[in-house]
């Protein structure tokens, strides 16, 4: 009889650790698709910026060419 015991014991403990488990696979999972969509977001947030011009003049600039002589060139 405590043999049996032993065992429900063992049985349960199984189902709470076997439930316990699946919800770690499933949290897993939608960590990894929540990085995979990030890394999307960021990849595409990057090719945008490649693809911007840069036009603004800061203050600085504007000091060191005050009459625009410069403003067409690119900062590349």
């Amino acid at each position: 009889d405590a043999a049996r015991k032993k065992l429900e014991g063992a049985g349960l403990k199984y189902n709470e650790l076997k439930a316990a488990f699946d919800d770690y696979k499933n949290n897993y999972a939608l960590q990894v698709d929540l990085v995979k969509a990030r890394n999307e977001q960021i990849a595409g947030l990057e090719e945008k910026l490649r693809t911007i011009e840069v036009t603004t003049i800061t203050e600085e600039e504007k000091k060191m060419d005050p009459d625009g002589a410069y403003a067409g060139f690119s900062r590349v």
